[in-house]
């Protein structure tokens, strides 16, 4: 697998992002930018400065988010005809991978400890995906 692809593959991972720079591409969450509201808070579309637009969810004040149902939503709304409907440019492989990211980060905020994979296994799946 070619530097860039890794790269661009490892851009897909979750990153901690400061609350101003989503305030800032979603223009402080404006109602504008809503794209739906769920169980657990309501959505955004989030436009950064390259252009590339991105979906944010913003969780609801008083939100008593149960891990095992937010974790259901998450891979409920991450199936490829939602992706692919609403992203129709990325392509079916790279769709793929971000899906399978999605999947190991769940395993990791798995609820019960003994469930959730060691760094040694996280660092496998990755790199197999790299290949």
């Amino acid at each position: 697998m070619s530097t860039d692809t890794r790269s661009s593959l490892l851009s897909t991972l979750p990153k901690d992002i400061p609350a101003s720079f989503l305030k800032q591409i979603t223009n402080d969450f404006s109602p504008k930018l809503e794209l739906g509201k769920g169980a657990f808070g309501t959505v955004y579309q989030g436009i950064a400065e390259n252009g590339e637009m991105i979906a944010v969810k913003k969780l609801g004040e008083n939100c008593p988010v149960a891990d095992k149902t937010f974790s259901n939503e998450v891979q409920k709304s991450w199936t490829d005809g939602h992706i692919s409907s609403k992203y129709t440019s990325f392509d079916p492989d790279r769709l793929q991978q971000i899906k399978m990211c999605v999947e190991i980060g769940l395993q990791c905020v798995e609820h019960e400890r003994k469930m959730r994979p060691s760094i040694a296994d996280i660092v496998e799946k990755l790199n197999a995906m790299l290949e």
